[in-house]
This record gives C-alpha cells, structure tokens and sequence, in this order.
C-alpha cells in the first residue's frame, strides 16, 4: 500500500456518507459515532478518485482503468487530448498519477482547487532532502538513496513534465523543478494499491488519503468496483471519538525505517522490520582488509531467551515506550539471528564440563566481536542520543544548533535517533546473552 494522510482538514467535511470528522490533532479521521467490525467507515465515489491501470497492456487490459477516466471526466471535465493519451498509455503508473496530479492542482476546478490547498506544501520524504540537510541523517546510505532519489526525480521533471523541455509541456504542467518534487512526494506517499479483476491499479483518493498510520490499524481499504466506491472499513470495533488509522506497511509488511523515510517522511519507532548492519567478516571486503571473521557460536534458544528476559521489564533502557522498546529487541534479535549456531541447541551431551565452558568461550569470543561492531557503529554518529531527544524535545543541546527544526531536520534526527535506539537495544541484548553464560 502507499498512503499517506494530509494536512488538516479545518473547515472542509468528510462526504455525507462517512460518520468521520477531523481529528483533534488536526491531521486524521475520527469516528463521529461507533462503527462495528467490518462496516464501512469511509466511502469515497470512484468518480472522485485519480486512478490508473499499473500494467495497461497487462491481465485486465486496462479496462478499469480506461472506464475509470471515463467517469472521471465525465463528472470533473474532459482532460486535454495530450493528458488523456497520455494516462492511457503504458508509460509507468507513478509518471502518470504525477502527472494527472499536477494538472488538476493547476488547472483543476471544482473540488480540486480545495483539495489542492489541503496538501501540505512541503515534505519529508528522501527526495526532498538538501545536501546540507542529508548530512543530518548521519548515514552514508540514507545521504546517498536521497541524492539519488532527488536526482531520478529532477531527471523526470526535465524529460516529462517541465514546461520548457518535457514530453508533456504543452499542458504546463510544472513551472519549475519544485512543481515536479511536490507532486512526486504526494503521489509516492499517499497513493493507494488495489485491484480489479486481476487489474493492478494505484490510486489518489481524497479525503481517505487523511487516514494516519498504525502499527495496529484498526480499519483497512479496498476499491469496491460494484459500489462504485473506495471504502475505508472498520477491521474491529471502533469507538466514537477514536481516531482511524491504517497500515503504512500494507502489500510490503517488511517495510524497514529506511524505507519509511523514503517513501512517507518518518520512521516508525520500534519497527520489526529494522536491521543492524553487522558482518560476519567473510565477504570480499572484510577478507581484502583483512578483518577476522566472526563466528557463527550464539545459541538461538539462548538469545531468544535474554530477549524475552529483557521484554518482560520492558525492553531496552532507550527510547521511552515500552512496546517501541520491545519492537526495538525484536529487530535485534532478528539482526543477530545469523551468527547463531545452525542446527539449534547448546548440545548438552556428554562433553562434561570441559566441553560445555568451550562452547561458552566460543560464544563469548561472538559477542565480544558484535558489541565491537556496535561500538564502530556508534562511533559513526556525529551526536549522542541524549542530544537528538533534546533536539526533538525543543531543548537546544550544547553545539547541536538551534531548539528550532525544520521538518525534514526534524525527520532525519528522528531517523538518525530510531538507529541509535536499535542499536542501544542490541548492546543490552548481547550483554544479557553473556550473561545467561
């Protein structure tokens, strides 16, 4: 799924058929009375609905795709010849939802200049990142994945979009290379996935796009072609007065930090999906600098164990929430899942204590060579954790710059201290796991 919510909804109702108001933060839906498991929260008319076939050419022809533009235009208006050819097409869908986009933002009228004015002007999503302000994500492949991000972009703004070199000129679509980046980032981070009869398509859906993320959601999306609608639905019951939420992570569950940031402009805090770039020292790299390789000694009943010790009262000293903290050793756990010993066990057996303190020295060996990559790894950082939640919490710390953030700093300190408290979490599960020795 790609989705993202938008900026306050204010002044501007959801449709007659939704029982959702704004929520109190201003950003997200609220169920104005209680809604049961697996009813309708939220139904969105199709017609309202920029949609496209993924795959035009592919399993579905793009025949829901061609009837959708057609409803579309004929309750908002016929699109330019150029535009229309051009959705059709068999271009890439994102190239297509961007350009749709930006043509209803400038030329749009009806709905269209409101739900313009509704989009958050900015973003903090990779592609958006400055050079100076990639060097705050602390991270030589988060810096190099946004210059790359911004650089694919500006390469489609000159050969698609701008209006004095793109394929699609004619339309002025983009005045500048900014025109261009803004669209990008809506489409990439508040665009729905779904199908019909086997056809892929993605989706802006307005008004739905409102919907925050959870890790435990407690409402999901579906297009209902039938109805004639896209409906956010009740997956348990909801509360008057509970804010609805969805998964960010949808068709891709195994969504890392990283890509979070990419994609939505933050990160989750505790996401399982989060791994820690330790070595076994046997790849091409270690071998040519000659870095010892680590062996393969952790017990996996061992690990496991020190991470449900440290899960029972409450994870890692870091981080504040506990159910972050416990996600945290998770991710950790799994980050050290392959320095175990293949085919389980401690083996026990009939060694004696000579051969049981072998197996305890080999494992230590592990573990003192991993926490001496966590220390590599936390001498990286250019600030301490303690400096990042001070700079999150408004307090400005001693040589860390202003108490003032802007949102993409603010996202990459955020990002950058997520990494440290993973790392945090890793440290005190190798040093419970030595202990249990």
């Amino acid at each position: 799924m790609r989705c993202r919510p938008w900026s306050p909804l204010q002044a501007t109702p959801p449709p007659a058929r939704s029982p959702l108001g704004p929520a109190p933060r201003g950003r997200g839906l609220v169920a104005r009375r209680a809604v049961p498991a697996g009813a309708p929260l939220l139904a969105v008319e199709a017609w309202n609905a920029l949609a496209v076939s993924d795959e035009p050419g592919g399993r579905g022809g793009g025949a829901y795709g061609a009837r959708a533009l057609a409803d579309w235009q004929a309750v908002h208006g016929s699109l330019p010849p150029l535009l229309e050819q051009y959705l059709l097409s068999d271009s890439n869908w994102f190239t297509r939802l961007v350009a749709w986009l930006l043509h209803v933002s400038r030329h749009g009228g009806g709905i269209w200049p409101l739900y313009r004015s509704l989009l958050p002007p900015g973003h903090e999503s990779l592609m958006h990142f400055l050079p100076e302000e990639r060097e705050e994500l602390q991270s030589r492949e988060l810096e190099a994945l946004a210059a790359k991000e911004r650089a694919s972009i500006l390469s489609l703004h000159e050969s698609i979009f701008s209006g004095s070199s793109g394929d699609l000129s004619a339309l002025a679509l983009a005045a500048g290379p900014e025109d261009t980046l803004w669209a990008a980032s809506m489409v990439n981070s508040r665009c729905f996935a779904d199908e019909v009869g086997g056809e892929a398509l993605s989706l802006v859906v307005p008004c739905a796009d409102l919907a925050n993320h959870d890790s435990s959601p407690n409402a999901g999306y579906r297009l209902d072609a039938d109805a004639g609608a896209f409906l956010l639905v009740a997956t348990r019951d909801v509360a008057a007065g509970e804010e609805v939420t969805i998964s960010y992570l949808g068709t891709n569950p195994t969504k890392p930090n990283d890509l979070m940031l990419k994609d939505h402009g933050f990160v989750i805090p505790g996401n399982t999906n989060d791994r820690l770039p330790f070595s076994a020292g046997d790849d091409v790299q270690s071998r040519a600098l000659g870095v010892p390789p680590v062996p393969r000694e952790l017990d996996a009943a061992l690990l496991l164990a020190a991470a449900k010790g440290l899960a029972a009262s409450g994870g890692s000293s870091s981080g504040g929430d506990a159910a972050a903290a416990v996600g945290r050793l998770q991710a950790a756990a799994r980050s050290l899942q392959p320095f175990c010993r293949r085919g389980g066990g401690g083996g026990g057996g009939d060694g004696g204590a000579a051969e049981a303190e072998a197996r305890a020295a080999a494992q230590r060996r592990t573990v003192d060579a991993l926490l001496q990559q966590c220390a590599a790894m936390r001498a990286g950082f250019a600030t301490t954790a303690e400096t990042d939640e001070a700079l999150l919490a408004g307090a400005a710390a001693a040589g860390a710059g202003p108490a003032e953030l802007s949102p993409r700093v603010r996202a990459a300190v955020a990002s950058r201290l997520e990494r440290k408290r993973l790392l945090a979490a890793a440290e005190a599960l190798l040093s419970a796991y030595a202990g249990k020795l």
